[in-house]
């Protein structure tokens, strides 16, 4: 039997008129389901993904996270599309990618083009996140979450033409994949954070497994108090923290010994 979930992502994905905004927030909201593509052997980096990371003025990614290996990082940048977007139209008993598709499919080609000429300037927007190891290498990845598998089905041609968009820096997931990789795998919840002034706050503290107070100090990571209270009531000493002191023991306190 299907956990709630899973039939309630798939009434969203089969209702045509949805929205981007209302599927990105289902999916902030329970997110186990949102996909990580390019994950490295240290995993997802303080268990965090980034909502609406922005990259510049014009370009806007739904979801980023970093994930580290001890060489180098990945920066994955993800790109949300509506579920009734095609992929494919037909003509002519021939089968071509529909304009939905080749725009979103552009749109990430974009920001690449825009991160090679302005590379500096984004990185630095996660510098005090790529916490520790720091100067290792950071390396852009891209996804396109877009289309159904209905589209792909009984579609060899389909399923070829689309295999030919991936490449070792570009991947694209179906909405239906992230309901056979949630059903696959035991993902666990992550922690949504978005842009604040200089730092990120935490929209969603989905999870109390992080060990981002162990790098990150008050000044970049913004709680609430309601955040706050419920880290403290689970073993974190965010009263040190506050007072500028970073968690290095277990990732909750500050030493070993009743937290100083």
């Amino acid at each position: 039997m299907e956990n709630k979930i899973i039939n309630n992502y798939k009434k969203l994905i089969e209702n045509s008129s949805v929205t981007e905004n209302t599927i990105q927030d289902y999916l902030e909201k329970n997110s186990e389901l949102i996909p990580l593509p390019f994950l490295l052997n240290h995993g997802l980096h303080f268990n965090m993904i980034i909502s609406k990371f922005v990259i510049s003025d014009t370009h806007i990614a739904d979801f980023a996270y970093l994930t580290k290996s001890t060489a180098f990082w990945y920066f994955v940048l993800i790109e949300l599309k509506r579920p009734s977007k095609k992929m494919f139209i037909y003509k002519d008993k021939n089968i071509y990618f529909h304009s939905d598709f080749n725009n979103s499919y552009d749109q990430i080609h974009a920001w690449k083009a825009y991160i090679s000429q302005n590379k500096s300037f984004v990185l630095d927007k996660i510098k005090n996140l790529k916490v520790p190891l720091e100067q290792n290498v950071v390396k852009f990845k891209y996804a396109l979450l877009f289309g159904r598998n209905t589209e792909l089905k009984n579609n060899q041609t389909g399923v070829s033409f689309l295999a030919e968009k991936n490449t070792d820096d570009l991947k694209i997931l179906t909405h239906d994949s992230l309901i056979s990789n949630y059903k696959n795998r035991s993902e666990l919840k992550k922690i949504i954070i978005t842009h604040k002034k200089f730092g990120y706050k935490i929209k969603y503290l989905n999870s109390l497994s992080t060990n981002a107070f162990s790098y990150l100090s008050k000044s970049f990571l913004f709680l609430n108090n309601n955040q706050k209270e419920l880290l403290i009531n689970n073993g974190y000493d965010i009263n040190s923290w506050e007072q500028g002191d970073l968690l290095r023991f277990n990732g909750k306190n500050v030493s070993k010994y009743f937290g100083y």
